[in-house]
């Protein structure tokens, strides 16, 4: 979507157009013109996502927010359509409009990434070649609301994989969002104007020295902690809402529980604040913690103390999960476990931002990384586009190159 001033403006002059002309061009019975913004919108998914989504999916999405991604596209297509391409088109002709407001129809959409901004130029000129193609608004109206329809249907069913971080970010709010945050702290260390957006179905993996300001992030886009300046949103609303927290799980750096609660009496309890939770027995499998089940958490030790942190991030069945190294003090095999269930998570849809020192550990899980430094995003990209850019045989090397350089 477009900034509220700008977009607001838009449809005020959008809905001046009511009444006037049509597109010139071809027209084409209403029925059969909406059709066509079916077919168009449908195929529009399947060439960008690689695969059809199946109706019977439709159920993952809540009729309500189907209803919000309809109203939405019908908003945009009377401005960027009904208003500014016909405007324009009578200026200098309707191919040159369509290319001309597809582009502006992407840069206006600053917040998204430069790849999404592709895909915003290819829908853009789909909906509006829609609109010349019929001679009907309503058309490329059902074309846009098909298209958005089936981009949520698909991250929630997560069958839009690889694709599914770029698609997401033209309909779908990111999962987590930072916006310029600045965050001061009386010692000096703190954030100043980070940008980072953690997308569906994606692991983000956030990396940096001691004091480079991942906890301090972590902790604002969790709520537990409110931005100098700038602006956090989780799942676009502001993370200090407990409707909205609770569909998060956390893992912070110091967790701590009651120490004579008994592991199975800790997982219960947490499970207690949860509508739908994991069962505990199945939980504490899927950690390896069954054993643990009747032993007070005190006497646990530190690593098993750990892994019984990571399994209550995900007891409520969360959308996404905030892993401030979660694997500090594990063995080998408990880490592996733990890497497993963290793709599992995401394999099913959901999202994760961790924080790591462990390269491996970034390199095996993350789809993308961002590097922090002094409390600023120094650089970011794939684990390969890191390497490539920085000439590296290992991501190890890419981040001490990056870190190398923004000190110097």
């Amino acid at each position: 979507m477009t900034g509220t001033a700008p977009f607001a403006l838009l449809l005020v002059l959008g809905l001046g157009t009511i009444g006037l002309p049509e597109a010139q061009g071809v027209t084409v019975p209403l029925p059969a013109a909406e059709v066509v913004g079916v077919v168009a919108g449908l195929l529009l998914f399947r060439l960008l996502a690689g695969r059809w989504v199946s109706p019977r999916r439709v159920t993952a999405v809540l009729p309500t927010r189907l209803a919000r991604i309809a109203v939405a596209a019908a908003l945009e297509e009377i401005a960027w359509r009904g208003f500014l391409l016909v405007l324009v088109g009578r200026a200098i002709g309707p191919l040159p409009a369509l290319a001309a407001t597809s582009v502006l129809f992407a840069l206006a959409h600053g917040s998204v990434p430069g790849r999404s901004k592709l895909v915003h130029i290819a829908t853009g000129g789909v909906f509006g070649g829609v609109y010349l193609a019929t001679g009907h608004l309503s058309a490329a109206i059902v074309a846009h609301a098909v298209y958005n329809g089936s981009i949520a249907v698909g991250v929630a069913c997560r069958s839009v994989p690889g694709s599914a971080p770029q698609l997401a970010a033209t309909v779908v709010a990111p999962v987590a969002e930072a916006v310029r945050v600045v965050k001061r702290f009386a010692g000096g260390r703190g954030l100043a104007g980070v940008d980072l957006r953690l997308e569906h179905a994606e692991v983000l993996a956030l990396l940096g020295p001691n004091g480079a300001g991942k906890s301090t992030l972590v902790g604002l886009l969790l709520g537990l902690r409110r931005p100098d300046a700038g602006l956090v949103r989780l799942f676009g609303r502001d993370p200090r809402l407990p409707a909205v927290r609770a569909r998060a799980g956390t893992v912070l750096q110091e967790a701590t529980f009651p120490a004579t609660l008994r592991v199975g009496e800790l997982v219960r309890l947490v499970a207690a604040h949860f509508p739908d939770p994991v069962p505990c027995a199945e939980l504490l499998d899927r950690f390896a913690l069954s054993g643990c089940a009747r032993r007070q958490v005190g006497g646990l030790s530190g690593g098993t103390r750990r892994r019984v942190a990571v399994a209550l991030a995900f007891v409520g069945r969360p959308r996404v999960v905030f892993l401030d190294e979660p694997t500090v003090g594990l063995d080998l095999e408990a880490r592996r476990r733990v890497w497993d269930v963290i793709r599992d998570h995401a394999s099913a849809g959901g999202s994760a931002l961790l924080t790591t020192h462990q390269f491996d550990e970034a390199g095996a899980l993350a789809d993308r990384i961002a590097v922090i430094d002094g409390g600023r995003i120094v650089a970011g990209g794939t684990p390969s586009d890191l390497r490539a850019e920085f000439g590296s045989a290992s991501l190890e090397e890419a981040v001490v190159r990056v870190l190398a350089g923004a000190a110097g």
